[in-house]
């Protein structure tokens, strides 16, 4: 993974890239190669363990703002207004990201690194999936998370250890993630939501919980990333033009706050 400073709020909380998205990528791109893969496996690894040495709070499930070289960067403050923040906004730790997770958990489960596996623990308990370390393995199937990423996660614990204890959990969260998101026969962020955005992941995710239960996994695509967006101007309601982005402006949009300026009308 190649270094660089930069002081955008990803790359300062790591979580925007480097640790996800590539670090998944990465690993998934290592296991595909088998042995002309290690080297990147060993690279993207080392990079995992690093990061959650000197940036996760397991405790709080936080990550601190960091530079590439590790400089801590909480309490100190934006000098001028700019791209990443306004002036005098700080540097605080933020909420772990659930594709962080995502990403531990794929990655431990092609290395099986030592080092990262109490870190998937504490990341498991702070998302309410249960205490996975050995002595008080306990998958928690009361669970009320209902994100995606986690049923992915959840699988591939699944896939490489084979305790059908994760497939149980897999399907709560799967159940989870039904009841939240089928809504008048499409899939939405909540029965709240007024539009079904074709690139979230929560169909995908319950077909891999499917092909898990028929032993078919290796037929279905695999899950790499999902940070596509429409960026530009756009005409909002109010007639102004905004620049913005779809996932910011279009797809959080409640019903009732639309219903007052849509006709249903024929």
């Amino acid at each position: 993974m190649a270094s660089g400073i930069k002081c955008h709020s990803c790359s300062v909380y790591g979580a925007g890239g480097r640790y996800v998205d590539c670090a998944l990528t990465q690993t998934l791109l290592a296991r595909e190669l088998g042995d002309n893969g290690l080297n990147l496996l060993q690279w993207t690894t080392e990079g995992l363990e690093a990061w959650a040495h000197y940036a996760y709070d397991e405790v709080s499930n936080e990550i601190k703002p960091m530079f590439a070289d590790g400089k801590d960067l909480t309490g100190q403050f934006f000098p001028r207004k700019g791209y990443y923040g306004k002036k005098g906004e700080p540097f605080i730790a933020r909420p772990l990201p659930t594709h962080v997770f995502l990403s531990y958990v794929t990655n431990w489960a092609v290395s099986r690194s030592k080092k990262l596996w109490p870190t998937v623990c504490a990341m498991a308990v702070n998302f309410d999936l249960g205490k996975w370390n050995a002595k008080q393995f306990n998958v928690n199937l009361e669970t009320k998370n209902s994100d995606p990423l986690m049923l992915f996660a959840v699988l591939e614990m699944y896939k490489v250890t084979s305790r059908t204890s994760y497939l149980k959990l897999a399907e709560q969260i799967g159940l989870n993630i039904f009841n939240r998101s089928a809504n008048r026969g499409l899939f939405t962020p909540s029965v709240d939501h007024l539009y079904c955005r074709f690139d979230d992941v929560e169909p995908l995710a319950l077909l891999h919980l499917i092909a898990a239960k028929q032993g078919s996994l290796d037929q279905i695509p695999e899950y790499r990333s999902a940070g596509g967006y429409i960026h530009g101007d756009m005409k909002m309601s109010d007639g102004q033009v905004k620049n913005t982005m779809d996932i910011k402006s279009i797809y959080p949009e409640l019903i009732d706050l639309k219903l007052s300026t849509i006709s249903f009308d024929n």
